[in-house]
């Protein structure tokens, strides 16, 4: 493995040796990415889990920055984790993990898919992109900045190959405080949401309820200490019922049910593989299918929010909504319900 400096700037490469010319057009799509982004800190290329090359200004942090290599193996075991998350969430029939989007108290860990077992990461340290408890993770500027740009890098390796986009993070779809956006319009047909109480409470339930929506939000679950509070969903709701030709409502709720218990368990291993780079305890997840995401939001020690969306064009905003969402649970609940 080999690392030399770059000039002009700050940004050095590290690479493997087998990385020879036929990698020419990839790396020179992530160093440009590198010069766009000053708040992505390291960007690596890996393949079938072993690492490739990467750029980095990691010298330009404050402190004494970790280790180049640790980035690295880091890379290797997200990379590994994300097939491994794939296979788990290939029941819900929504398409392949296109994105996994890690956010620890250090830091913000993205990785994308090209195509299957070739992907990229890239890490932020940026105090733009560092959750706090009164703001909302998914819209922190330079956590915004590192994973749109990620996305469109992958879209432009993607094209390399004359492969069609895959819109992870719904970045390439514009946004409401984009100029050109399109308004999206609200589904027209009214129906109640599908809930379930198991000891949440009416004002819990109100909660969750209010966010959701067939366009974006379309199930989202209270959790505390391992069990589901309360869920609620629009599964059901005739509008999205082109979602379900491979699966039925009632087998992709009981799987989202499901998921609620069995969350920690993955963010805790993704936590360990990432915590020497990001931190501990992470306050956000989530992980991206070709057919809308999945999502994880730490309300505080032992309470969760799981949620769901099934449209790709609408994981940004959705995410949004899950974030404003965790911060009203943390502000309602002082302290914690279910006690």
């Amino acid at each position: 493995m080999s690392t030399c400096p770059s000039e002009p700037s700050e940004i050095r490469l590290q690479r493997e040796p087998h990385v020879d010319a036929k990698y020419q057009a990839a790396m020179d799509l992530c160093r440009n990415a590198m010069e766009d982004v000053p708040v992505l800190h390291h960007l690596a290329h890996f393949t079938r889990g072993s690492f490739d090359f990467a750029y980095d200004r990691l010298a330009s942090l404050p402190g004494t920055p970790v280790e180049r290599d640790i980035y690295v193996r880091t890379g290797t075991q997200i990379t590994n984790a994300a097939g491994e998350l794939d296979r788990m969430l290939a029941a819900t029939e929504t398409g392949a993990l296109i994105r996994t989007v890690v956010h620890g108290p250090r830091g913000l860990l993205v990785c994308d898919s090209v195509i299957p077992q070739e992907h990229v990461i890239g890490f932020c340290h940026d105090a733009s992109a560092l959750p706090t408890e009164d703001a909302s993770p998914a819209d922190l500027a330079g956590a915004r900045q590192v994973d749109s740009a990620i996305g469109r890098l992958v879209t432009d390796l993607r094209a390399l190959i004359s492969q069609p986009p895959l819109n992870p993070g719904s970045w390439i779809t514009p946004k409401p405080d984009d100029p050109e956006d399109a308004v999206v319009a609200s589904p027209r047909k009214v129906s109640p949401p599908h809930v379930e109480d198991e000891g949440g409470g009416t004002v819990l339930t109100d909660l969750l309820t209010g966010p959701l929506s067939p366009a974006d939000l379309q199930f989202v679950a209270y959790c505390k200490d391992f069990r589901v509070l309360c869920t609620a969903d629009q599964l059901a709701h005739p509008d999205i019922a082109p979602y379900f030709h491979q699966i039925s409502v009632t087998e992709r709720r009981e799987f989202y049910q499901e998921l609620g218990p069995a969350m920690p368990a993955w963010v805790r291993k993704l936590g360990r593989m990432a915590s020497t780079v990001i931190g501990p305890r992470l306050e956000r997840v989530v992980l991206d299918v070709e057919q809308g995401a999945v999502y994880y939001y730490r309300i505080r020690p032992g309470e969760y929010l799981i949620g769901v969306t099934m449209d790709q064009g609408r994981v940004a905003v959705t995410d949004s909504k899950m974030a404003a969402l965790t911060l009203a649970c943390r502000k309602e609940f002082r302290p914690a319900i279910g006690r």
